[in-house]
C-alpha cells in the first residue's frame, strides 16, 4: 500500500492488487534463463551443484539424463516458434491476459505461431466483490442457473461459494492447472475465499482529504456515476455500497478498447460450457463491459479495463489523456489520484519525476498499441466545470 505522500511502503494489503507485478516480464525472464541453460547444459550443471550441494547422485543423474533432454527440446522449439514462452503478450505491470492464457491451457489456441490476443485487463481490488452477479470485466463468467446481470443489495454464504468455485477456475490460467484439477481444489478455495471476504475491510485513504469537498463531490457521484456505479450511503466515517445494479454497457456506448471483450470467443465460450468447467461457472459473450466497482480506487490506477489511463484527472480530461506513461513501481499523485508522473517535453512519455525511485522495474504503457486503447468513458464528465470534477475526485478517495 501508500504512505500519506503516496509513496509505497512495505505493507501488502490483502485485497488490493499490485499494480506493478509484471507477468509480461517475469516469463521474459524465466525464457532467457532457459534459454541460457540450453545454450550450455554443463555450466548450468555445475552451478546447480554449487548452489545445492545437497543433492544427491541420483538427482543430479536424473537431472543431466532427462530433464536437460526435454528442457532443450522445448526451449528449442518455442525459439524456433516465436522466440518467447508464450504466443501471446502476458500484458505488463498491473495487467493481465488471462483469457489467452485459458486458451492456451485448454488447448483452444494454435501454439505454433503467434496469435493476436490482446484482451488485457487491470488487476481489480477484492473489496465489494461478492455484490457482483457476473465476473470479470465483460461478464463472461456467472454461476450456473443464476441471472447474470441484476441489482445486489446484500451477499450470503452461496454467493461466497459461488466466487470461490470460479477463482478455482483461475488456477488454470495462472497456474497451468487442468479443468479437472481447477474443480478438485474448488472447496478449498471456496473456504479461504469465504472467510476473506467475509471479513475484508479496505485501508482508508492515506493523505489529506477535503471533506467538504468530498460532500459535494457526493452529490455530483449521486446524479452523474451511481446509475451504473452503484449507490452509496455516506453517514459514517466513509461512503457504504448499498446497491450495485450490475449494469452491463454495450462496448458502442461506453467506447472502451473492445480487445478484452472480443477476445471471448463464440469457440471459447462453446468449448467451455461444454467442458466440466461449467460445473463451476457458465461463459457468455456478452458484448460490453460491466460498470466496476470502485472499492479501493485510490489505489488502483492505472484507469479503465486495461489500465490504460494513469489518473482520475486524465479519466476526467479525456482531451489529454497520455499517449505514453510509465508504470510499474510507481509513486501516487493524490492530486490528480493516479500515476505520479510528469511529461518529459523531448520524448512525450510520462515520466517519474526526478527523486522517484521505482521499487521494480518500470515499463512504458503504449495508449496506440493493441488492446491498450485510453478512448471511451468520456460522455459522462461532459457538463462537469472544473471545480465539479475535482470534487468528485476527493469524494472517491475515500470509496
Amino acid at each position: 500500500t501508500y504512505n500519506e505522500k503516496g509513496e509505497p511502503t512495505k505493507e501488502a494489503w490483502l485485497g488490493l492488487p499490485n499494480t506493478s507485478v509484471n507477468m509480461e516480464g517475469y516469463v521474459d525472464t524465466v525464457f532467457r534463463g532457459l534459454k541460457r541453460i540450453r545454450q550450455d547444459n554443463d555450466s548450468a550443471h555445475r552451478l546447480m551443484k554449487q548452489m545445492f550441494p545437497e543433492m544427491s547422485r541420483t538427482e543430479l543423474a536424473t537431472i543431466k539424463m532427462f530433464v536437460y533432454r526435454a528442457l532443450n527440446k522445448k526451449v528449442g522449439t518455442l525459439e524456433e516458434r516465436y522466440d518467447r514462452a508464450t504466443p501471446f503478450s502476458n500484458g505488463g505491470p498491473g495487467v493481465t491476459n488471462g483469457v489467452a492464457a485459458l486458451k492456451l491451457n485448454l488447448e483452444l489456441m494454435d501454439n505454433t505461431r503467434m496469435q493476436p490476443e490482446y484482451g488485457f485487463t487491470s488487476i481489480p481490488a477484492l473489496g465489494d466483490r461478492l455484490l457482483r452477479s457476473s465476473f470479470l470485466y465483460d461478464g463472461v463468467y456467472a454461476a450456473p442457473g443464476v441471472e447474470r446481470f441484476r441489482e445486489k443489495s446484500s451477499w450470503d454464504l452461496k454467493d461466497a461459494q459461488s466466487m470461490g468455485a470460479l477463482v478455482a477456475l483461475f488456477t488454470i490460467p495462472t497456474m497451468g492447472n487442468s479443468d479437472k484439477g481447477a474443480l478438485a481444489v474448488g472447496k478449498d478455495v471456496q473456504s479461504v475465499m469465504t472467510t476473506l471476504m467475509s471479513n475484508y475491510q479496505a485501508p482508508n485513504f492515506p493523505g489529506e482529504l477535503d471533506i467538504e469537498k468530498a460532500h459535494r463531490g457526493y452529490q455530483t457521484f449521486q446524479e452523474s456515476c451511481a446509475h451504473c456505479h452503484g449507490t452509496y450511503e455516506w453517514s459514517g466515517a466513509k461512503p457504504v455500497l448499498r446497491s450495485y445494479p450490475n449494469r452491463l454497457v454495450p462496448q458502442e456506448i461506453i467506447g472502451t478498447d473492445p480487445a478484452r471483450l472480443n477476445a471471448v470467443s463464440e469457440y471459447l465460450v462453446t468449448n467451455f460450457n461444454k467442458s466440466p468447467l461449467a460445473k463451476a461457472a457458465t461463459a457468455e459473450r456478452t458484448g460490453g463491459y460491466v460498470a466496476p466497482l470502485l472499492n479501493s480506487l485510490w489505489a488502483t490506477a492505472p484507469y479503465l479495463h486495461n489500465g490504460s489511463v494513469p489518473t482520475l484527472w486524465d479519466l476526467m480530461h479525456p482531451e489529454t489523456r497520455p499517449m505514453k506513461f510509465m508504470v510499474g513501481g510507481h509513486h501516487l499523485d493524490y492530486q490528480k489520484m493516479g500515476l505520479k508522473l510528469v511529461k518529459n517535453e523531448q520524448t512525450g512519455v510520462f515520466e517519474y519525476p526526478a527523486g522517484v525511485k521505482p521499487w521494480s522495474v518500470p515499463v512504458v504503457y503504449d495508449t496506440t498499441t493493441p488492446g491498450r486503447s485510453n478512448q471511451g468513458h468520456t460522455k459522462q464528465f461532459v457538463g462537469l466545470s472544473e471545480t465539479e470534477k475535482e470534487e468528485l475526485i476527493e469524494y472517491l478517495k475515500l470509496l
